[in-house]
């Protein structure tokens, strides 16, 4: 005879895991937030996004908060806006890494901290950029850095590889 298991011992799973770059976002992560983009990466508190939809403009907005079904945003220049899981789809909001003064960050800008490190921005995935520093890197390495990395040490962009200057970092 089979035996059978109590359902409260039994680990159920309702929504399917993140795929991709925001896998390693959700690995570990036991907070009960479970709002995600559009494209299926957790929001989290700080991070930043952007609509993908023409709807809205091309600005990015940053995660004040997240409630049971609801995230409140805030957009530069429009303002504090609460959004729903419909809202986050119908506007097609994505994930994305900015730099402390909310540029968007992308491959080949130049970047600097707030102690003068300055360094190159290699790749950007929703959850991790990564950065090459010619001397270490604000912490002493290169590497992956999140959006609360990039906060901490007061990274901003400087310039473009290509161009060598700002000009609104591209």
């Amino acid at each position: 005879a089979a035996r059978r298991i109590k359902p409260s011992t039994v680990a159920t799973r309702t929504r399917p895991g993140p795929q991709g770059p925001c896998r390693a976002a959700a690995m570990g992560n036991c907070s009960a937030n479970t709002t995600r983009d559009a494209f299926g990466c957790w929001l989290e508190e700080e991070c930043w996004v952007q609509s993908t939809a023409n709807a809205l403009n091309p600005i990015l907005g940053k995660v004040l908060s997240i409630d049971d079904g609801s995230v409140t945003f805030y957009w530069p220049g429009e303002g504090r806006f609460v959004y729903g899981i419909n809202d986050i789809y119908y506007y097609g909001l994505r994930r994305t890494l900015a730099d402390v003064n909310g540029w968007k960050l992308r491959p080949g800008q130049l970047v600097q901290t707030a102690e003068g490190h300055q360094g190159m921005v290699r790749d950007v995935t929703e959850v991790y950029a990564t950065i090459v520093f010619g001397r270490g890197g604000w912490d002493g390495a290169d590497g992956s850095y999140t959006q609360r990395d990039i906060d901490k040490c007061g990274l901003r962009c400087v310039g473009s590889v290509r161009s060598r200057q700002c000009g609104g970092c591209i």
